[in-house]
């Protein structure tokens, strides 16, 4: 906390190193599209739907 030349130097490295950031890109992308997806979003529906039943019924 309060390292604000530490956290300049990693921000520098970070975006002077095209495919660092383009990797770190790509797998973020990969995560939000796997976590956020249609099929996975129903996926947790269905289970919150079940749970739901089971502890009603």
């Amino acid at each position: 906390v309060g390292d604000v030349d530490r956290l300049a130097s990693a921000m520098l490295a970070y975006f002077t190193e095209r495919a660092r950031y383009e990797e770190i890109g790509r797998q973020a992308r990969e995560r939000v599209e796997s976590e956020f997806s249609v099929k996975r979003m129903v996926s947790d529906y269905e289970k919150l739907y079940r749970q739901v039943i089971g502890l009603n019924g």
